[in-house]
């Protein structure tokens, strides 16, 4: 699979539903890029959904998922 990939793609790839997806990007946990009406997902994104639905799926509660989601998202080497 070439990334980015589609809404469509991701949600299948990740069992996320669409409305799942635009929440979540929505609300900050993950950022896809937007073209247009259309978001493209990218690997890091994607891994970042299937760990938020898997946390989901487990009963963790969503201001945990949200920690957890920010710290995927921090890059120790970035200045």
């Amino acid at each position: 699979m070439t990334f980015p990939i589609s809404t469509e793609q991701c949600a299948k790839l990740t069992s996320a539903t669409m409305r799942q997806l635009q929440w979540a990007d929505e609300n900050g946990v993950i950022s896809p890029v937007h073209v247009g009406r259309h978001r493209s997902y990218s690997k890091p994104e994607v891994l970042a959904v299937l760990l938020y639905v898997n946390l989901r799926s487990r009963g963790i509660g969503h201001k945990t998922k949200l920690v957890i989601a920010s710290f995927m998202r921090f890059d120790p080497y970035k200045d």
